[in-house]
């Protein structure tokens, strides 16, 4: 998947969250799928500008070891672990 800084995620997330568009960039597109069913109603508007801050606000490698970013390349599992000497 291509990356994408968290600015770039921040202001989608904050333009855009309302129809899960930050979720299918962050490489959650089941919760991508869940936003555009409910998008109708303000909570998944409310949920990305709420995501949106909380993105911008925190460093990029907080946002990869909190799942945000599951993009990056590394798998989730594999994010807190040590290098081995």
């Amino acid at each position: 998947m291509k990356s994408f800084d968290k600015v770039t995620y921040g202001v989608l997330s904050i333009l855009l969250g309302g129809i899960g568009v930050n979720s299918f960039i962050a490489g959650h597109p089941g919760m991508g799928i869940l936003k555009i069913l409910f998008c109708w109603t303000a909570i998944p508007g409310i949920i990305g500008l709420i995501q949106g801050i909380f993105a911008l606000c925190r460093p990029e490698s907080k946002l990869i070891q909190t799942g945000v970013f599951s993009f990056q390349g590394a798998p989730a599992d594999t994010v807190n672990q040590t290098p081995q000497a």
